[in-house]
Protein backbone atom coordinates (compact mmCIF):
# COMPACT_ATOMS: atom_id res chain seq x y z
CA UNK A 1 0.00 0.00 0.00
CA UNK A 2 1.43 3.79 -1.20
CA UNK A 3 2.20 5.82 2.03
CA UNK A 4 3.20 9.29 2.05
CA UNK A 5 6.39 7.82 3.32
CA UNK A 6 6.95 6.31 -0.13
CA UNK A 7 6.18 9.44 -1.73
CA UNK A 8 8.32 11.98 0.12
CA UNK A 9 11.34 10.85 -1.81
CA UNK A 10 9.86 11.26 -5.10
CA UNK A 11 8.72 14.49 -4.34
CA UNK A 12 12.47 15.78 -2.94
CA UNK A 13 14.10 13.83 -5.93
CA UNK A 14 11.80 16.36 -8.00
CA UNK A 15 13.18 19.67 -6.22
CA UNK A 16 16.61 18.67 -6.35
CA UNK A 17 16.09 18.22 -10.40
CA UNK A 18 14.57 21.08 -10.64
CA UNK A 19 17.43 23.55 -8.40
CA UNK A 20 20.31 21.24 -10.59
CA UNK A 21 18.56 22.68 -13.39
CA UNK A 22 18.27 26.54 -12.39
CA UNK A 23 21.75 25.97 -10.98
CA UNK A 24 22.85 24.68 -14.74
CA UNK A 25 21.07 27.40 -16.38
CA UNK A 26 22.64 30.04 -14.26
CA UNK A 27 26.34 28.05 -15.23
CA UNK A 28 25.42 28.05 -18.78
CA UNK A 29 24.13 31.90 -18.77
CA UNK A 30 28.01 32.34 -17.17
CA UNK A 31 29.36 30.03 -19.75
CA UNK A 32 27.98 32.19 -22.94
CA UNK A 33 29.19 35.50 -21.70
CA UNK A 34 32.72 34.87 -23.21
CA UNK A 35 31.73 33.04 -26.70
CA UNK A 36 31.37 34.72 -29.69
CA UNK A 37 29.85 33.50 -33.15
CA UNK A 38 29.93 30.15 -34.33
CA UNK A 39 31.02 28.92 -31.00
CA UNK A 40 28.50 30.66 -29.15
CA UNK A 41 25.63 29.25 -31.40
CA UNK A 42 26.92 25.65 -30.93
CA UNK A 43 27.02 26.22 -26.90
CA UNK A 44 24.02 27.61 -26.97
CA UNK A 45 22.52 24.49 -28.83
CA UNK A 46 24.50 22.22 -26.64
CA UNK A 47 23.27 24.01 -23.44
CA UNK A 48 19.52 23.98 -24.32
CA UNK A 49 19.49 20.39 -25.65
CA UNK A 50 21.06 19.42 -21.66
CA UNK A 51 18.61 21.81 -20.29
CA UNK A 52 15.14 20.36 -22.03
CA UNK A 53 16.66 17.10 -20.35
CA UNK A 54 16.92 18.08 -17.18
CA UNK A 55 13.67 19.75 -17.33
CA UNK A 56 11.94 16.86 -18.33
CA UNK A 57 13.58 14.89 -15.83
CA UNK A 58 12.57 17.29 -13.26
CA UNK A 59 9.07 17.30 -15.04
CA UNK A 60 8.49 13.33 -14.71
CA UNK A 61 9.33 12.89 -11.28
CA UNK A 62 7.05 15.91 -10.17
CA UNK A 63 4.72 13.72 -12.64
CA UNK A 64 5.24 10.64 -10.75
CA UNK A 65 5.44 12.31 -7.48
CA UNK A 66 1.90 14.09 -8.55
CA UNK A 67 0.71 10.58 -9.13
CA UNK A 68 1.67 9.19 -6.11
CA UNK A 69 0.21 11.58 -3.75
CA UNK A 70 -3.12 11.28 -5.53
CA UNK A 71 -3.14 7.90 -4.63
CA UNK A 72 -2.20 8.58 -1.49
CA UNK A 73 -5.16 10.79 -1.12
CA UNK A 74 -7.31 8.16 -2.54
CA UNK A 75 -6.45 5.50 -0.05
CA UNK A 76 -6.85 8.23 3.12
CA UNK A 77 -10.16 8.99 1.86
CA UNK A 78 -10.83 5.26 1.69
CA UNK A 79 -9.57 4.75 4.73
CA UNK A 80 -11.62 7.55 6.14
CA UNK A 81 -14.67 5.80 4.87
CA UNK A 82 -13.39 2.61 6.34
CA UNK A 83 -13.29 4.55 9.60
CA UNK A 84 -16.91 5.72 9.34
CA UNK A 85 -18.09 2.52 8.07
CA UNK A 86 -16.66 0.57 10.94
CA UNK A 87 -18.08 3.37 13.32
CA UNK A 88 -21.67 3.08 11.67
CA UNK A 89 -21.58 -1.11 12.14
CA UNK A 90 -20.02 -0.63 15.99
CA UNK A 91 -23.24 1.85 16.12
CA UNK A 92 -25.67 -0.88 14.65
CA UNK A 93 -23.47 -3.72 16.40
CA UNK A 94 -24.30 -1.83 19.64
CA UNK A 95 -27.96 -1.29 18.56
CA UNK A 96 -28.82 -5.12 17.82
CA UNK A 97 -27.12 -6.08 21.30
CA UNK A 98 -29.52 -3.57 23.42
CA UNK A 99 -32.42 -4.84 21.28
CA UNK A 100 -30.84 -8.60 22.01
CA UNK A 101 -30.45 -7.96 25.71
CA UNK A 102 -34.19 -6.47 25.80
CA UNK A 103 -35.50 -9.56 23.83
CA UNK A 104 -33.57 -11.76 26.76
CA UNK A 105 -35.23 -9.62 29.34
CA UNK A 106 -38.79 -9.78 27.74
CA UNK A 107 -37.78 -13.93 27.03
CA UNK A 108 -37.25 -13.92 30.72
CA UNK A 109 -40.13 -12.19 32.09
CA UNK A 110 -42.52 -13.67 30.03
CA UNK A 111 -40.98 -17.28 30.99
CA UNK A 112 -40.85 -16.31 34.94
CA UNK A 113 -44.31 -15.10 34.29
CA UNK A 114 -45.46 -18.47 32.28
CA UNK A 115 -43.21 -20.02 35.52
CA UNK A 116 -45.67 -18.31 38.34
CA UNK A 117 -48.97 -19.38 36.35
CA UNK A 118 -47.60 -23.18 36.26
CA UNK A 119 -46.69 -22.95 39.96
CA UNK A 120 -49.93 -21.39 40.46
CA UNK A 121 -51.68 -24.27 38.89
CA UNK A 122 -49.98 -26.61 40.54
CA UNK A 123 -50.94 -25.52 43.33
CA UNK A 124 -54.15 -25.17 43.19
CA UNK A 125 -54.58 -28.41 41.23
CA UNK A 126 -52.68 -30.06 44.41
CA UNK A 127 -55.69 -28.31 46.94
CA UNK A 128 -58.30 -29.28 44.82
CA UNK A 129 -56.95 -33.49 44.51
CA UNK A 130 -56.25 -33.42 47.93
CA UNK A 131 -59.85 -32.08 48.46
CA UNK A 132 -60.91 -34.75 46.26
CA UNK A 133 -58.55 -37.65 47.77
CA UNK A 134 -60.07 -36.41 50.96
CA UNK A 135 -63.61 -36.99 49.96
CA UNK A 136 -62.62 -40.04 48.59
CA UNK A 137 -61.62 -41.79 51.50
CA UNK A 138 -63.66 -40.07 53.95
CA UNK A 139 -66.68 -42.28 51.99
CA UNK A 140 -65.35 -45.67 52.71
CA UNK A 141 -63.80 -44.94 55.44
CA UNK A 142 -67.37 -43.73 56.91
CA UNK A 143 -68.72 -46.87 55.59
CA UNK A 144 -66.06 -48.74 58.02
CA UNK A 145 -66.74 -47.35 60.44
CA UNK A 146 -70.53 -47.49 60.52
CA UNK A 147 -70.17 -51.46 59.64
CA UNK A 148 -67.96 -51.90 62.98
CA UNK A 149 -70.04 -50.33 64.80
CA UNK A 150 -72.92 -52.93 63.16
CA UNK A 151 -70.85 -56.09 63.84
CA UNK A 152 -70.36 -55.09 67.64
CA UNK A 153 -74.00 -54.99 68.01
CA UNK A 154 -75.69 -58.51 69.48
CA UNK A 155 -78.45 -58.67 67.40
CA UNK A 156 -76.45 -59.05 64.13
CA UNK A 157 -77.18 -62.16 62.25
CA UNK A 158 -74.68 -64.41 60.40
CA UNK A 159 -75.89 -63.37 57.04
CA UNK A 160 -75.74 -59.77 58.22
CA UNK A 161 -72.53 -60.45 59.86
CA UNK A 162 -71.32 -61.38 56.27
CA UNK A 163 -72.29 -58.83 54.52
CA UNK A 164 -71.15 -56.04 56.70
CA UNK A 165 -67.72 -57.90 56.62
CA UNK A 166 -67.92 -58.07 52.57
CA UNK A 167 -69.21 -54.52 53.10
CA UNK A 168 -65.51 -53.62 54.83
CA UNK A 169 -63.41 -55.52 52.81
CA UNK A 170 -64.89 -53.52 49.85
CA UNK A 171 -64.50 -50.64 51.57
CA UNK A 172 -60.98 -50.96 52.40
CA UNK A 173 -59.75 -52.04 49.01
CA UNK A 174 -61.62 -48.47 47.73
CA UNK A 175 -59.08 -46.80 50.49
CA UNK A 176 -56.07 -49.23 49.28
CA UNK A 177 -56.21 -48.49 45.57
CA UNK A 178 -56.65 -44.53 46.45
CA UNK A 179 -53.62 -44.67 48.20
CA UNK A 180 -51.65 -47.21 45.71
CA UNK A 181 -52.58 -44.77 43.16
CA UNK A 182 -50.89 -41.47 44.96
CA UNK A 183 -48.27 -44.01 45.32
CA UNK A 184 -47.75 -45.04 41.83
CA UNK A 185 -47.86 -41.01 40.58
CA UNK A 186 -45.16 -40.20 42.91
CA UNK A 187 -43.04 -42.79 41.50
CA UNK A 188 -43.69 -41.93 38.03
CA UNK A 189 -43.51 -38.51 38.53
CA UNK A 190 -39.78 -39.44 40.23
CA UNK A 191 -38.36 -41.54 37.45
CA UNK A 192 -38.34 -44.46 39.90
CA UNK A 193 -41.02 -46.75 38.50
CA UNK A 194 -40.12 -50.40 38.73
CA UNK A 195 -41.25 -53.34 36.43
CA UNK A 196 -40.35 -57.16 37.06
CA UNK A 197 -41.21 -58.71 33.53
CA UNK A 198 -41.73 -62.15 33.41
CA UNK A 199 -43.00 -64.54 30.52
CA UNK A 200 -46.40 -63.53 29.96
CA UNK A 201 -49.64 -64.67 27.52
CA UNK A 202 -50.85 -60.98 26.74
CA UNK A 203 -54.37 -62.77 25.32
CA UNK A 204 -55.10 -64.35 28.51
CA UNK A 205 -54.29 -61.52 30.97
CA UNK A 206 -56.71 -59.28 28.47
CA UNK A 207 -59.46 -61.87 28.89
CA UNK A 208 -59.17 -62.50 32.56
CA UNK A 209 -59.43 -58.37 32.71
CA UNK A 210 -62.79 -58.62 30.64
CA UNK A 211 -64.16 -61.18 32.45
CA UNK A 212 -63.24 -59.06 35.77
CA UNK A 213 -65.03 -55.79 34.49
CA UNK A 214 -67.28 -57.63 32.52
CA UNK A 215 -68.90 -58.02 36.46
CA UNK A 216 -69.13 -54.56 36.74
CA UNK A 217 -71.96 -53.38 34.75
CA UNK A 218 -74.52 -55.09 33.27
CA UNK A 219 -75.57 -52.18 30.65
CA UNK A 220 -72.04 -53.14 28.98
CA UNK A 221 -70.84 -55.92 26.69
CA UNK A 222 -67.66 -56.49 26.29
CA UNK A 223 -65.98 -57.79 23.17
CA UNK A 224 -62.36 -59.70 22.85
CA UNK A 225 -60.91 -59.81 19.61
CA UNK A 226 -57.42 -61.81 19.76
CA UNK A 227 -55.55 -64.52 18.75
CA UNK A 228 -55.74 -67.46 20.68
CA UNK A 229 -52.19 -66.70 22.60
CA UNK A 230 -49.63 -63.70 22.49
CA UNK A 231 -46.43 -64.48 24.33
CA UNK A 232 -43.96 -62.11 25.20
CA UNK A 233 -42.07 -60.66 28.55
CA UNK A 234 -43.80 -57.94 30.89
CA UNK A 235 -44.81 -57.11 33.91
CA UNK A 236 -48.43 -59.43 34.67
CA UNK A 237 -49.10 -56.69 37.68
CA UNK A 238 -48.70 -53.52 35.96
CA UNK A 239 -49.58 -54.59 32.66
CA UNK A 240 -53.14 -55.58 34.22
CA UNK A 241 -53.27 -52.75 35.85
CA UNK A 242 -53.21 -50.73 32.50
CA UNK A 243 -55.44 -53.05 31.13
CA UNK A 244 -58.04 -52.35 34.10
CA UNK A 245 -57.63 -48.81 33.81
CA UNK A 246 -58.77 -48.57 30.49
CA UNK A 247 -61.66 -51.05 30.10
CA UNK A 248 -62.88 -49.68 33.39
CA UNK A 249 -62.60 -46.42 31.61
CA UNK A 250 -64.43 -47.39 28.83
CA UNK A 251 -67.23 -48.62 31.22
CA UNK A 252 -67.01 -45.51 33.07
CA UNK A 253 -67.80 -42.91 30.28
CA UNK A 254 -70.12 -45.01 28.46
CA UNK A 255 -72.85 -44.02 31.38
CA UNK A 256 -75.70 -45.38 28.20
CA UNK A 257 -74.07 -49.08 28.24
CA UNK A 258 -72.92 -50.45 25.23
CA UNK A 259 -70.12 -52.21 23.34
CA UNK A 260 -66.75 -51.73 24.56
CA UNK A 261 -64.45 -53.72 22.12
CA UNK A 262 -60.53 -54.86 22.57
CA UNK A 263 -58.48 -55.82 20.10
CA UNK A 264 -55.26 -57.89 20.43
CA UNK A 265 -52.67 -58.40 18.11
CA UNK A 266 -49.12 -57.95 17.01
CA UNK A 267 -47.28 -55.99 14.26
CA UNK A 268 -43.73 -56.93 14.10
CA UNK A 269 -42.06 -56.77 16.79
CA UNK A 270 -44.82 -54.91 19.20
CA UNK A 271 -47.86 -56.34 20.87
CA UNK A 272 -51.14 -53.84 19.79
CA UNK A 273 -53.78 -53.84 22.16
CA UNK A 274 -56.89 -51.32 21.32
CA UNK A 275 -59.36 -50.50 23.71
CA UNK A 276 -62.97 -48.57 22.17
CA UNK A 277 -66.38 -47.53 23.42
CA UNK A 278 -68.74 -45.54 22.12
CA UNK A 279 -69.27 -43.26 25.17
CA UNK A 280 -68.82 -39.65 25.19
CA UNK A 281 -65.68 -39.24 23.32
CA UNK A 282 -63.06 -36.65 23.97
CA UNK A 283 -62.92 -33.10 23.05
CA UNK A 284 -59.92 -32.56 20.99
CA UNK A 285 -58.38 -29.81 23.44
CA UNK A 286 -58.22 -32.51 26.44
CA UNK A 287 -57.08 -35.42 24.32
CA UNK A 288 -53.51 -33.95 25.58
CA UNK A 289 -54.35 -33.47 29.04
CA UNK A 290 -55.46 -37.22 29.20
CA UNK A 291 -51.99 -38.20 30.42
CA UNK A 292 -50.90 -35.35 32.75
CA UNK A 293 -51.66 -36.23 36.78
CA UNK A 294 -54.86 -35.04 37.98
CA UNK A 295 -56.25 -34.98 34.38
CA UNK A 296 -59.89 -34.94 35.49
CA UNK A 297 -58.99 -31.36 37.71
CA UNK A 298 -58.26 -30.01 34.17
CA UNK A 299 -61.71 -30.83 32.60
CA UNK A 300 -63.58 -28.99 34.90
CA UNK A 301 -66.98 -30.45 33.19
CA UNK A 302 -65.96 -33.81 34.96
CA UNK A 303 -65.85 -32.92 38.08
CA UNK A 304 -68.57 -34.22 40.47
CA UNK A 305 -69.87 -36.33 36.95
CA UNK A 306 -66.66 -39.46 37.38
CA UNK A 307 -65.76 -41.39 40.85
CA UNK A 308 -61.09 -40.86 41.08
CA UNK A 309 -58.50 -38.34 40.95
CA UNK A 310 -57.76 -38.71 37.44
CA UNK A 311 -54.58 -40.24 38.11
CA UNK A 312 -54.86 -43.79 36.36
CA UNK A 313 -54.17 -43.16 33.19
CA UNK A 314 -50.83 -40.63 34.11
CA UNK A 315 -50.09 -43.89 35.92
CA UNK A 316 -51.01 -45.97 32.74
CA UNK A 317 -48.46 -43.76 30.66
CA UNK A 318 -45.66 -44.29 33.37
CA UNK A 319 -46.35 -47.83 33.10
CA UNK A 320 -46.17 -48.35 29.57
CA UNK A 321 -43.33 -46.18 28.92
CA UNK A 322 -41.82 -48.29 31.57
CA UNK A 323 -41.78 -50.98 29.24
CA UNK A 324 -40.41 -49.19 26.54
CA UNK A 325 -43.77 -48.90 24.54
CA UNK A 326 -46.76 -46.17 23.32
CA UNK A 327 -49.93 -45.28 24.39
CA UNK A 328 -52.32 -42.77 22.52
CA UNK A 329 -55.78 -41.66 22.83
CA UNK A 330 -58.29 -41.01 19.50
CA UNK A 331 -61.41 -39.70 19.30
CA UNK A 332 -64.10 -37.68 16.87
CA UNK A 333 -65.19 -35.60 19.65
CA UNK A 334 -68.06 -35.41 21.86
CA UNK A 335 -70.58 -38.40 21.46
CA UNK A 336 -68.49 -40.41 19.25
CA UNK A 337 -66.73 -42.64 21.72
CA UNK A 338 -62.96 -42.89 21.72
CA UNK A 339 -60.16 -45.59 21.59
CA UNK A 340 -56.62 -46.03 23.52
CA UNK A 341 -53.97 -47.84 22.17
CA UNK A 342 -51.30 -49.50 23.28
CA UNK A 343 -48.22 -50.19 21.62
CA UNK A 344 -45.95 -53.04 23.52
CA UNK A 345 -42.31 -54.38 22.73
CA UNK A 346 -42.76 -58.11 23.32
CA UNK A 347 -39.64 -57.66 25.56
CA UNK A 348 -40.40 -55.32 28.21
CA UNK A 349 -37.19 -52.91 29.21
CA UNK A 350 -34.74 -54.23 31.92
Amino acid sequence: MMGMDDVTPRIEAARHVADQARMYAQDAHDALDGLEGVDREAAIARLAAEGRRRIAEAALLAAEAARDAAEVAQLAAEAALGVVEVAQAGAESSRAVAEAAQAVAEIGRAGAEDAAREAELARRHLQEFLAMAAHDISGPLTLIAGYTDLLAAPVTSPDERDALVEGIRVATLQVTRLVEDVMDAGRVGAGEFRLRPEPLDLVALVRRVAGGQQTTSDRHRIVVDAPERLDGEWDPVRLGQVMVNLVSNAIKYSPDGGEVRIDVGREGDAALVRVADRGRGIRAADVRLLFRPFARLLRPEERGEVAGAGLGLYISHGIVLAHGGSIRAESEGPGAGSEFSVRLPLRARA
